[in-house]
């Protein structure tokens, strides 16, 4: 686990970003969206979206976006 200044990452380890201007090119091959939370919230699931292309081949935008649930502790 990874900790950065006190809080941890709860994302997927999939890249999320980016495609090139014209939305069909390239790959995701790096992040540029971060969920971040203190180490006692726990990752339950997370996903991107995005991922989908349209009838012309091309995805919505040029990055995907990043759903995380997440698990707070009750109490104290």
């Amino acid at each position: 686990m990874i900790v950065y200044v006190g809080f941890k990452l709860e994302r997927t380890s999939k890249d999320s970003c980016c495609f090139g201007d014209s939305l069909n090119a390239g790959g995701w091959d790096h992040n540029v969206d971060w969920i971040m939370a203190k180490p006692k919230v726990k990752l339950v699931r997370s996903s991107l979206t995005g991922t989908e292309t349209t009838a012309a081949g091309v995805h919505p935008s040029d990055h995907g976006g990043v759903v995380s649930t997440l698990r707070f502790q009750r109490g104290g």
